[in-house]
Order: structure tokens, then C-alpha cells, then sequence
């Protein structure tokens, strides 16, 4: 099980799968069939420029070309801490 701060837990209050994306560290996913989407780029603390995904109700996510932004602190904290 990946581990997260309380602050990016608390900070994350949109999520609509109820933090599905902590509950394996093997392959995190946002629910059974919605892979977590994947890194192209780290922007620093505010952005992580992810994969075109079809998680079309993720409220974190922005359109960014064919690409978009990830906001999720949840998310970020991931990517720092387990490089995934």
C-alpha cells in the first residue's frame, strides 16, 4: 500500500475514486479498469504533464494538447515519493 502526507490527503477533496490509486504499490491504479495515468514530464510541485487518458471524470485533470495537467496532490506526491 502506498503511503501519502495527511496534508496531500486533506488537500485532495475532489476525488472521485476515493483514493482507489493507494491501495497497491505494485501497479496503481485509479480503479480496476482505469490505469493511473503516466508521467511525461515533472513541472515542479504544481504540474505533472500525464499521458492522454480516458479518466474523463477526473476533476485534477486539464487539457493540455494531447496531453494533459495533473493537479492532484495525491498524485504528485506519488510521483515524489515513489517515482511512479
Amino acid at each position: 500500500m502506498l503511503k501519502v502526507s495527511k496534508t496531500a490527503l486533506d488537500r485532495t477533496k475532489e476525488c472521485s475514486s476515493n483514493f482507489y490509486c493507494l491501495n497497491c504499490n505494485t501497479n496503481p491504479s485509479c480503479s480496476d479498469s482505469m490505469p493511473l495515468c503516466s508521467v511525461d514530464y515533472y513541472l515542479g510541485k504544481t504540474n505533472l504533464v500525464v499521458k492522454f487518458t480516458s479518466n474523463a471524470d477526473c476533476s485534477y485533470k486539464s487539457n493540455f494538447g494531447q496531453r494533459h495537467v495533473c493537479m492532484c496532490p495525491v498524485r504528485h506526491e506519488i510521483y515524489e515519493r515513489y517515482n511512479i
